[in-house]
């Protein structure tokens, strides 16, 4: 095939369809410029019913029955009279229709009283769109629309799109004739032209392919001075840089070669320079793991070690002041009590921080009920809740699974530490804890975000980042006012990052803050329920020679359904000495209460009771206060729940 054939067939396909871009564009805008003419047309309209519309409303208003039923009934009825003599081409029209969706004019009088709630462009109309095509009689149409409030109508101006686009459909086919007629003259034009190209092409093909063969020393020869000329000389140029080119190439081949050899030579010795640098790192390192790990056991070693003088200071410091009648040395005994439990809390945060560090700290998840964790932690502030202007809320979401697999242990600490700061440092509003699903991976997994939100004093965008940092506070002056350790936050970051979750924090000064545990994942426990309560009922029936659990409030209700005297002398003997109906528990109260637990444990013949007596006497005994206050704080949230019911 000629050259002139091989460009007609490529540009001739282009060329018919560039013109049938052209005619469709043309086509496409036109169509657009008659919908945008018909908004205009349509919004000319819709004004004219608005003036109708309003013209009456305003009557109503001078002459003061815009209150009255009937009047307005009847300027309704007026309005309607007048919009319908407002024409909107021959096939348009104008209707009303109410914001809840009822069609109150038309001019089919089918169609009025009828309901469009349910269709999707009234949804559309209610969101405020901007233009409205839908399917109406059959047909699509074009509508545009106004609210008047007043009387809420929503006022529409419609018009059938083939009515709009009639003079578009009319003019296409006239636009593909004239393009069939531009492209058979364009044809022709092409093969004329193309056979004067090809003639000079044939000498710059055949010079071409001796170069390419090799032969440097040709020349093509130069017939005219138009762009095939100017491109001959251009080639004749070209050869004559190649011929120096490949004699400077050479030359440079060997340059090359002699700089490569000597970076090579470089980058061995700069690779060797790496590797000893990459083993000194590396020696540092293990240096560094052992010190760290060094500073974790004398850390866990010093805190056990001081932890022991420190409950004994603090039990005999309680019992000292029992016995002690004088109010300053009472007021001195106190003192000693409240630095040692402070102290005590600053060993426990130390050493928990220790095994997070030493990687001591293994997750154990258990079948968690969160309304009952929730509940507890709330139970466990009533106290502080009373002394201060502030609400407590509990908001679970609906959604929320009965049980997930969580380390309640681990999962307390943290929001009792969160809820702790959130009442430290608000004296006034209100304290949020709330639940809430956030997506469901699976089936049998959730991804679960806990809240802690306060109306306290926040904390300012730059200290935020501080504050999940051991020993920072956000910033002295609170030290000062709130005292506190820093190492709370710390602790509770990193007790999340256990559990394979993320906690941040919302704040603005003055405003509250926001705290978010964000656990994704957390399997849902379909047993949870079942497995308590045969627990709970194993535990009544337990032999006195096996070890009873941990009381649970079932335990205690199913004991007292059996024992109808047992609740009586429960709450007249044990729960007046309990957390939250007195401000703290000496040792002698603890006393008192497990010898209770005992007497009741063996006169109703409970094993659960008797134990639990005996291991807090044991407690006492050895001055533990990190088992005892935990005992009976669970005790008092128990009693406490029991009774509200």
């Amino acid at each position: 095939m000629k050259t002139y054939g091989k460009i007609l067939l490529t540009t001739l396909p282009l060329v018919i369809i560039s013109l049938w871009v052209i005619v469709e564009t043309t086509y496409y805008f036109s169509r657009t410029a008659l919908v945008d003419l018909g908004e205009t047309w349509l919004d000319t309209r819709l004004s004219e019913a608005q003036v109708i519309v309003s013209s009456q409303e305003k009557m109503l208003r001078d002459y003061g029955l815009s209150e009255i039923p009937a009047s307005i009934t009847k300027a309704q009825m007026d309005s309607m009279a007048g919009i319908a003599d407002i024409g909107v081409g021959k096939q348009g029209f104008i209707c009303i229709i109410t914001r809840k969706g009822r069609i109150v004019f038309h001019p089919d009088n089918q169609q009025i009283n009828t309901w469009i709630d349910d269709t999707a462009w009234f949804r559309d109309l209610l969101n405020g769109a901007l233009r409205l095509q839908m399917q109406m009689g059959g047909q699509t149409v074009l509508a545009r629309f106004t609210y008047f409030q007043p009387w809420d109508w929503y006022l529409l101006a419609v018009d059938p799109m083939q009515e709009i686009y009639g003079v578009a459909d009319r003019m296409r086919p006239f636009l593909y004739a004239m393009a069939m007629i531009a492209a058979a003259i364009i044809s022709l034009a092409l093969m004329l032209m193309t056979r004067r190209l090809t003639r000079p092409l044939n000498d710059l093909v055949q010079g071409a392919d001796r170069i390419g063969k090799g032969d440097l020393d040709t020349r093509i020869p130069v017939q005219s001075k138009d762009e095939f000329g100017h491109l001959a000389t251009k080639f004749n140029q070209m050869t004559i840089q190649l011929q120096e080119t490949l004699t400077a190439l050479t030359q440079s081949h060997q340059e090359l070669e002699n700089r490569v050899a000597e970076r090579t030579r470089n980058l061995t010795l700069m690779n060797q320079a790496l590797n000893n640098e990459v083993l000194v790192r590396k020696q540092k390192e293990q240096e560094l793991k052992k010190a760290n790990q060094a500073k974790s056991e004398f850390l866990t070693n010093m805190s056990h070690e001081i932890r022991t003088p420190v409950n004994s200071v603090i039990g005999f410091s309680e019992v000292l002041s029992a016995m002690v009648s004088d109010s300053q040395q009472k007021n001195y005994l106190q003192a000693v009590i409240r630095a040692g439990r402070h102290l005590l809390a600053l060993i426990t945060d130390l050493l928990d921080l220790s095994k997070i560090e030493a990687g001591k700290i293994a997750i154990h998840v258990t079948p968690v009920s969160l309304p009952t964790l929730f509940q507890e932690i709330h139970d466990l502030f009533k106290v502080k809740l009373s002394r201060k202007h502030l609400t407590f809320s509990i908001h679970l979401d609906d959604l929320l699974p009965r049980y997930l697999l969580l380390d309640e242990m681990r999962l307390r600490q943290v929001l009792t530490n969160l809820v702790g700061n959130a009442f430290k440092f608000t004296e006034s509003g209100q304290i949020r804890l709330s639940a809430k699903i956030l997506n469901r991976p699976s089936t049998d997994t959730v991804d679960l975000m806990i809240r802690v939100r306060d109306t306290g004093i926040g904390i300012s965008k730059d200290q935020q980042a501080l504050i999940f940092e051991s020993f920072e506070q956000g910033h002295k002056d609170i030290t000062r006012k709130y005292g506190g350790t820093g190492l709370g936050l710390a602790i509770s970051r990193q007790l999340v990052e256990l559990m394979k979750g993320r906690i941040q924090v919302d704040s603005r000064p003055g405003f509250g803050s926001c705290f978010e545990i964000v656990l994704p994942g957390v399997i849902i426990s379909r047993t949870g329920k079942q497995t308590q309560k045969a627990f709970d009922t194993v535990s009544l029936k337990m032999d006195r020679s096996v070890p009873a659990p941990v009381l649970s409030e079932s335990l205690i209700q199913q004991a007292m359904d059996r024992h109808p005297d047992l609740e009586h002398q429960m709450f007249a003997t044990i729960f007046p000495l309990l957390p939250g109906t007195q401000d703290g528990v000496k040792m002698s109260d603890a006393q008192t209460i497990a010898d209770h637990f005992i007497t009741l444990g063996r006169e109703f013949e409970l094993t659960a009771f008797t134990q639990f007596g005996q291991n807090l006497s044991d407690d006492v005994q050895a001055f533990d206060v990190e088992n005892i206050a935990p005992s009976l704080a669970r005790i008092a949230v128990l009693f406490q729940r029991i009774q509200e019911k």
